[in-house]
């Protein structure tokens, strides 16, 4: 699709990290206390922190997120004047990916304070890559590449 959709790609990337600095703050700030709280062996504390964790992170992307998701065409028109094609639908498509993974982050806190990751790291490798064909396959059939960053999405949260 050119440097067009490479240009949308990156411009929804760029959206995405912005939002997912706000929430990403918080979690610094939960991090340690789950570790501590699972080194210590305070189960029911650490689960409550992971929750809470999610909670809030969802709470927090959604709070950036939903005024943007409702208004996006907009705002690319006021901050790039022409944006490119696919810009709003892979923006959209970015942060609706960020509240999804954020219902999960407090847990991946938990996971890394238990030391045991390597399996779970190549478990999950191997999942998202599985989208690769799948985008692959959809691009060769003539797909838009809306559909393709959806399928990835899907896979990867």
């Amino acid at each position: 699709f050119g440097p067009k959709v490479n240009a949308a790609m990156t411009i929804g990337g760029t959206i995405n990290g912005h939002a997912n600095t706000l929430s990403g703050s918080m979690l610094g700030a939960l991090s340690p206390a789950i570790v501590n709280a699972y080194g210590a062996g305070y189960f029911d504390r650490m689960r409550r922190l992971v929750f809470m964790a999610c909670r809030f992170s969802v709470l927090l992307s959604m709070l950036f997120s939903l005024p943007l998701i409702l208004e996006m065409p907009k705002v690319l028109e006021l901050w790039l004047k022409h944006p490119p094609q696919y810009a709003s639908e892979f923006a959209v498509l970015f942060l609706v990916q960020l509240m999804i993974e954020n219902l999960t982050v407090g847990h991946m806190i938990a996971v890394h304070a238990s030391g045991r990751i390597a399996l779970y790291h190549v478990l999950m490798g191997m999942i998202s890559l599985l989208a690769l064909p799948i985008a692959y396959v959809w691009l060769t059939l003539g797909g838009s590449p809306v559909a393709s960053v959806l399928a990835i999405i899907l896979i990867t949260d």
